[in-house]
């Protein structure tokens, strides 16, 4: 077996002849490297034996958070000789993403791998763990989208031979089927992969489908909502996606402005509705977006006083938890009523900047002059703030200037 390995970032990976397609933030690989007790660095993409085109590399799944390259090294240890350890995180978080590969260095030793599918992995050393799930590595666009390797990516669909709106693919992570090569990089967060796909011609609105009733089908626009990937969810409306789109059953139409509220997301909200998103629109209940926030406070409140009444709502949450989720729900609604009171999301922008134009109409007008020596009430901290923020240069700040620069950082 090699030697002990710990966790380092991987470099970069090389697509020289493909940076004319990609996004260059696109290019960096989303694994961990491996470095042995001698400090070489495993190779970065998972490779086939030379001899007779068996894989030596299989891909380790349903990990615990915690674990690490030494666990899953010391599980396969009995299995031969390990070159690399690879764990998936995630790009935009740096979260462990429950899966991994693993780099042996005879197609036996992986054959041997694969045959301890189901063996727990303990993260830490510890009992308890959950069985792992373990498969041969296949090279396939699947796999290099689920990488977030853009210039894997590029390389196959440059052999003509994939469909990018095919949905019949599958990875041992993530086994379901049905879901499009975009909306896995939609959850996955990669920007540069799905950029890549769409400009070969993705259907941005194509919704997964994995067979089942009980299954809600998405798009990857909600997919990108759910896991609060406001980059992607950018460039899926830069792509034509409607801001306004729906969810299906069971959820009962709800807009991506509704998701994104009930989630707390404000970012996203801002987002959909700088791009027009309706706030009056209603789901196939007649409720809309602020009715939809108070709804789930008043069912949120009714979780914390009667443990049926969560259960019946299928909710378990702690009660610091809850008091949580309320807080961050209460924010949503506060926010919903100024855009509502102030007329609307544009009048409510217009009024929030108004602060800031009026210092601005200001220092254009005294110009040079304002700054004359003597009379500057700001304490140190706040003229250097104000100087950084607006450019005003050196010179004290008058009384006047001073008190607009204090209301607007108060507003």
């Amino acid at each position: 077996m090699a030697d002990a390995v710990d966790p380092a970032t991987m470099a970069d990976s090389s697509a020289a002849s493909l940076t004319s397609q990609l996004d260059v933030f696109s290019l960096s690989s989303r694994f961990i490297r491996v470095v042995t007790a001698a400090g070489e660095a495993a190779a970065a993409p998972p490779a086939k034996a030379a001899a007779g085109g068996a894989t030596t590399t299989v891909v380790v799944a349903n990990l615990e958070d915690g674990t690490t390259a030494a666990d899953v090294a010391a599980t396969f240890a009995g299995c031969g000789d390990i070159a690399a350890v690879r764990l998936a995180t995630d790009r935009e978080t740096g979260a462990f993403r429950g899966f991994g590969h693993v780099d042996f260095c005879s197609p036996a030793a992986a054959a041997a791998a694969v045959a301890l599918a189901g063996a727990p992995v303990a993260a830490g050393g510890r009992r308890g763990a959950r069985a792992c799930r373990v498969e041969p590595w296949e090279d396939s666009v699947v796999d290099a989208v689920e990488r977030g390797d853009a210039a894997a990516v590029a390389a196959w669909f440059a052999t003509g031979a994939c469909d990018v709106d095919d949905r019949s693919g599958t990875f041992p992570a993530y086994p379901r089927r049905g879901w499009p090569l975009l909306a896995r990089a939609a959850r996955n967060g990669d920007v540069g992969v799905a950029r890549f796909l769409v400009g070969v011609g993705a259907d941005v609105a194509l919704e997964t489908d994995e067979g089942r009733s009980d299954l809600v089908p998405v798009t990857p626009l909600h997919v990108a909502i759910a896991q609060r990937r406001h980059a992607i969810a950018a460039l899926l409306l830069d792509a034509g996606v409607d801001v306004d789109a729906r969810l299906g059953d069971p959820t009962g139409g709800r807009t991506p402005l509704m998701v994104a509220a009930l989630n707390g997301d404000f970012a996203l909200m801002r987002l959909f509705l700088r791009r027009g998103a309706d706030l009056d629109a209603v789901d196939d209940f007649g409720f809309d977006v602020d009715a939809l926030v108070g709804r789930e406070m008043r069912d949120l409140v009714g979780a914390a006083a009667d443990p049926a009444y969560a259960a019946a709502m299928g909710a378990s949450f702690e009660p610091t938890e809850l008091a949580d989720i309320r807080a961050c729900l209460a924010s949503t609604a506060a926010f919903l009523a100024e855009i509502r009171a102030a007329g609307g999301w544009r009048s409510y922008v217009l009024t929030r900047r108004a602060p800031l134009f009026r210092l601005r109409v200001a220092c254009a007008r005294r110009g040079a002059a304002a700054f004359a020596p003597g009379g500057d009430p700001a304490p140190p901290a706040m003229r250097g703030a104000a100087r950084i923020l607006f450019g005003l240069g050196g010179a004290p700040l008058p009384a006047e200037l001073f008190r607009l620069v204090v209301a607007f950082l108060r507003s």
